[in-house]
C-alpha cells in the first residue's frame, strides 16, 4: 500500500492508533506509527512517530520524525526532527548539524553527532580500515548503525 501524503511523501506502512507490533520492522519510503512499536527498526527512508505514536526499539533509519516518544539505541544518516510534544529518550547517533529539537520537544540521553565521514556509525557489511578508538568502518552497503569503540555493536 502506498499512500500520497500532500504530493510529496509516499507512506507505504502504518501503525495505527491501538496496535502493538513487536519484532523487527524493514520499510521502504515512509513508515508512520501512530501505536505502539517494540524491537528493532530499519530502513533507508522516513520512520515517522506521530503523537501518540511510542517506538521502543534498536533504530536504525535515514530520517527519523517524532511527534510521539522515541526510546532506545537510534542512528539516523539525514535528518532528526523532534517537534513539539516529541520525546526521545536514549543514545541518539546522528549527522551533523542534521539534529532539530523544536520548543516543546525533548530530548534525554547521549546525543553523538556524527561526521559526514561516518565517525561514530558503523555501516553493516562494512570493509575493515578501522583504527583502535574509531567507529567508522570505512563504508558499507547497510544502513547505519550504532557502534561503539572500534564500530562494535554495543547491547541497547
Amino acid at each position: 500500500m502506498i499512500l500520497k501524503l500532500g504530493g510529496a511523501l509516499e507512506m507505504n506502512g502504518f501503525i495505527g492508533q491501538g496496535m502493538e507490533v513487536e519484532g523487527t520492522v524493514r520499510f521502504n519510503r515512509l513508515l508512520r506509527v501512530d501505536g505502539v512499536l517494540r524491537g528493532r527498526v530499519e530502513s533507508y527512508d522516513t520512520l515517522v512517530v506521530g503523537q501518540g505514536g511510542r517506538v521502543d526499539a534498536e533504530i536504525i533509519v535515514g530520517s527519523l520524525q517524532v511527534h510521539g516518544t522515541v526510546t532506545g539505541r537510534i542512528a539516523v544518516d539525514k535528518t532528526v526532527e523532534i517537534l513539539p510534544g516529541g520525546r526521545v529518550e536514549g543514545e541518539l547517533y546522528a549527522a551533523a548539524p542534521a539534529v532539530q529539537i523544536a520548543e516543546g520537544g525533548v530530548f534525554e540521553g547521549e546525543l553523538h553527532m556524527i561526521s559526514a565521514a561516518g565517525d561514530g556509525m558503523r555501516r553493516e557489511g562494512g570493509s575493515g580500515g578501522e583504527q583502535e578508538g574509531s567507529d567508522a568502518t570505512g563504508g558499507g552497503a547497510g544502513p547505519a548503525s550504532p557502534g561503539g569503540p572500534g564500530g562494535e555493536r554495543q547491547g541497547p
